[in-house]
């Protein structure tokens, strides 16, 4: 499991997200009894060498587009982008938890458990292009690995988010001035922070040290470095996976509603959170069950 805290989490938080992960799962086997969730055609990089240069991490960024069949352009939605290739994405059920994002394959599907507590957007978006970089990058190390190479580690998610979401060839074309006014014009088409954007610009070559350190002065002066402009007017992406999921179910009949609050170990508001269903969806009474088969019919 790999866990992304936010500033003022500590890491007794990595217990319950590892928990929520493990009944994210539960939630993919119930819905796979009666139909098949989209398959999942990433895979982790098996590198003999570790840790990864920056080439290693673009090249794992672009062939992750690839797998995805992307262009190089912006991504619209980052969440269902994710959903269309087989990643369960859910949110953080509670409110009162600084909690980034935490992350696992769990019976060969990669989930993403995304916190919501004064997240943005283009925070949010990061953090799932972040936990996509573990998934991609780092699922095959060893614990050891994990435990000693942590700050790296993170480090290559970073840096992955940044390259899966603004990829050289394009970006680069386009982040030309080391200004504010203009990576603020260019916000609303990739979707991505300012910061972040600075941080790519130096990546790639095309910002000095320089100017790094005059944009990062004046993103403090203005007020920028936790609410930079859109933030407030964009809403976060949305999950839709499971609802789509559960109410094709249950247009045949199939009272699945009623079998997650029998399955699952969980209060309702908890459940409702993670399906992004809505609640009284799942205060009906009649249960008609029809479960796959190991044909992948109904029986």
């Amino acid at each position: 499991m790999f866990f992304r805290k936010g500033t003022s989490a500590s890491m007794r938080e990595a217990g319950p997200v590892h928990s929520y992960l493990s009944w994210l799962s539960e939630l993919v086997n119930l819905v796979e009894q009666w139909i098949s969730l989209p398959p999942v055609f990433l895979q982790p990089i098996t590198h003999a060498e570790y840790p990864y240069s920056p080439e290693d991490l673009e090249s794992a960024a672009q062939a992750t587009r690839r797998a995805m069949k992307l262009g190089n352009g912006p991504i619209s939605n980052v969440t269902r982008l994710l959903e269309h290739h087989g990643v369960v994405v859910a949110h953080w059920p509670f409110t009162d938890a600084p909690i980034d994002a935490g992350s696992q394959w769990i019976n060969r599907r990669p989930l993403i458990l995304i916190g919501r507590i004064g997240v943005s957007m283009v925070r949010q978006r990061l953090s799932e292009a972040h936990e996509l970089g573990h998934m991609v990058l780092h699922a095959t190390l060893d614990e050891q690995t994990v435990k000693k190479e942590h700050k790296r580690i993170e480090q290559e998610a970073d840096y992955f988010a940044g390259a899966f979401l603004m990829p050289a060839e394009t970006f680069g074309q386009e982040c030309l001035i080391p200004s504010l006014s203009f990576l603020q014009g260019l916000k609303p088409r990739w979707k991505v922070s300012i910061a972040a954007m600075i941080q790519r610009g130096e990546q790639l070559g095309i910002f000095s040290k320089e100017d790094v350190g005059r944009l990062f002065k004046q993103l403090n002066a203005r007020r920028w470095r936790h609410n930079e402009p859109f933030d407030t007017e964009w809403d976060v992406e949305e999950p839709v996976l499971f609802r789509q999921a559960l109410e094709l179910i249950d247009r045949d009949h199939i009272d699945i509603f009623t079998e997650f609050r029998n399955e699952l170990p969980l209060p309702l508001d908890e459940i409702v959170a993670l399906t992004h269903v809505e609640p009284e969806r799942f205060e009906t009474n009649t249960l008609k069950l029809k479960r796959r088969g190991a044909s992948g019919t109904q029986e």
